[in-house]
């Protein structure tokens, strides 16, 4: 087997092991042995894309079709990668381009139809929202609709143009619009079925057919976990302690309780329970991915104590067992500080987590580093949308109207430590959780 092939099966064994850095470096190291070998350019634009750098796969996308113009699986490298970068026009000429070259690829056929019902569906939310519906019929405006289904990244362009107030709230309000569709990567709609309906059967009681160890220990947890969403933190720790004594084995009860020391701000003590629960976790053949959550509490504890140095340390190892967008953003920031895009992403994190103060931070943040960076104004834009509906809340507003409430709010933001107290009255506590939910009040 010669050195190229050798490396080639190395990046596919790390590709699929989800390791995409390591798979990148293999096939670049093939690539240096044999630069004409089309095979090894498509599986590296499968690596980049599978890491969401787009630029990069579609460029490895190319450079297989220049190598090999009759291979079709390079037109369908490509083509996803134009789709995920949300230009749909042309995605689908080289969908057709593939096609052209077999006519029989499933894949190909698929990712067409796959791409025409997005580019369709651009021009439908256009038409079936009332602010931009009559937009559809000025010919410039369409002309800039067309331009930007081709190329999304014409986007500074045309707000570097001189536009006229009107075009610039009409181009606002249009990315309002489209936002949910150039956020995510396409994926595929599976047609819905009519299922007859299912009889209802008594629900089986919880754990009864578990060894009685095991359903002790996680009703215990169950326990633990609602004292732990009532912010009562001691009661919370105490009934992990007892899902332990039942069974010792479980990694998720030493990181839950690694999780209310940390809340404790007591984060030597959390360090050391998310330590115990690697090597139990280890010993039992636990899920990577709850690891990975104990090396990330590791991490979020030491950069709490600002040891910066422990805390890269600790996200990479969580990296290393499982990767996760919010880790892979956090580590970029820190590595580069002064891209907008990174506090961007954050920001998505933490308003899909309903951290919207800390969301909103990151949007101030990233408008700042660059104020023609549109997505962070748009990703402000919706936090804001989402206060603004919570104020109108009927129960928000009554709740704020308490003059007692008011206080307690206060006090909370004096003595942070005052809530526990609070938080032991049921009525109180569910107006909190309320102002919590709404995205008006946090708790760090």
């Amino acid at each position: 087997m010669d050195q190229a092939t050798q490396l080639k099966n190395k990046g596919n064994a790390a590709l699929e092991a989800g390791k995409l850095d390591d798979a990148v470096r293999f096939y670049t190291e093939a690539i240096a042995v044999d630069p004409t070998n089309h095979v090894l350019y498509s599986n590296r634009s499968a690596a980049h894309a599978k890491a969401s750098n787009f630029e990069e796969a579609l460029v490895d996308a190319e450079r297989t079709i220049a190598l090999n113009p009759t291979w079709s699986k390079g037109y369908s490298r490509k083509a996803s990668t134009l789709a995920y970068l949300g230009r749909w026009a042309e995605a689908i000429e080289t969908y057709n381009k593939g096609l052209e070259l077999d006519p029989n690829n499933e894949q190909l056929a698929t990712g067409l139809l796959e791409t025409k019902n997005k580019f369709e569906l651009i021009c439908q939310k256009l038409r079936n929202d009332p602010r931009s519906r009559e937009w559809l019929n000025d010919p410039e405006y369409y002309k800039i609709i067309a331009e930007l289904t081709r190329e999304p990244l014409v986007l500074n362009k045309i707000f570097n143009r001189d536009l006229t107030e009107k075009d610039s709230d009409r181009l606002h309000t249009t990315f309002e619009i489209l936002y949910d569709i150039y956020k995510e990567p396409p994926q595929k709609q599976e047609p819905q079925r009519q299922e007859p309906p299912k009889k209802q059967e008594p629900e089986k009681p919880k754990y009864d057919d578990l060894p009685e160890n095991r359903r002790l220990a996680l009703q215990e947890k169950d326990q633990g976990n609602e004292f732990y969403k009532k912010k009562d933190f001691d009661n919370a720790l105490m009934h992990y302690q007892n899902a332990v004594k039942h069974d010792p084995t479980d990694i998720t009860f030493y990181t839950n309780m690694a999780a209310v020391y940390f809340e404790q701000k007591e984060y030597e003590k959390c360090i050391k329970e998310c330590e115990k629960a690697i090597d139990i976790g280890r010993e039992n053949r636990a899920d990577f991915k709850l690891i990975a959550k104990a090396f990330t509490r590791i991490g979020n504890a030491y950069k709490k104590m600002e040891q910066w140095k422990l805390a890269k340390t600790y996200y990479e190892k969580s990296m290393s067992e499982h990767r996760t967008p919010e880790i892979k953003t956090l580590l970029t920031i820190k590595r580069n500080p002064d891209d907008p895009k990174l506090y961007s992403n954050r920001a998505a994190c933490y308003t899909k987590l309903a951290a919207f103060d800390l969301g909103l931070k990151d949007c101030d943040h990233c408008c700042k580093l660059d104020p023609k960076f549109i997505k962070g104004w748009i990703r402000k834009g919706k936090i804001l949308q989402v206060r603004k509906r919570a104020m109108a809340d009927p129960e928000v507003q009554q709740i704020l109207r308490d003059p007692a409430m008011r206080c307690i709010l206060e006090q909370m933001q004096q003595d942070p430590h005052a809530l526990q107290d609070h938080l032991k009255n049921p009525d109180i506590a569910a107006k909190i959780q309320k102002l919590l939910e709404s995205g008006l009040i946090a708790i760090h």
